[in-house]
């Protein structure tokens, strides 16, 4: 597949739409959330490796052509690391 769009609304648990193009446009072919969080003990920055992990496995699927972030004007606590990581 091309001219695949991948949007994120990133936060600890990470929202996200997969669209592709075809003839009639963009169709939506997966989405849902990634559980980012880290499990007891691990470090914080383990969510950018699970982000990380996410991304690789969408993009061997789909061929990803654009990633498209949200940008809130206001972001509190891991949502604006998250953000800051991807940027």
């Amino acid at each position: 597949m091309s001219g695949a769009i991948l949007a994120l609304d990133p936060a600890t648990r990470t929202g996200l739409a997969a669209a592709v193009l075809g003839a009639d446009g963009y169709t939506i072919v997966n989405s849902g959330t990634w559980n980012l969080a880290a499990k007891k003990k691990q470090n914080p920055s383990i969510r950018f490796v699970n982000l990380k992990r996410n991304l690789d496995s969408m993009a061997a699927v789909y061929e990803i052509d654009f990633l498209i972030s949200e940008n809130p004007g206001s972001l509190h606590g891991h949502a604006r690391k998250i953000l800051h990581g991807l940027q």
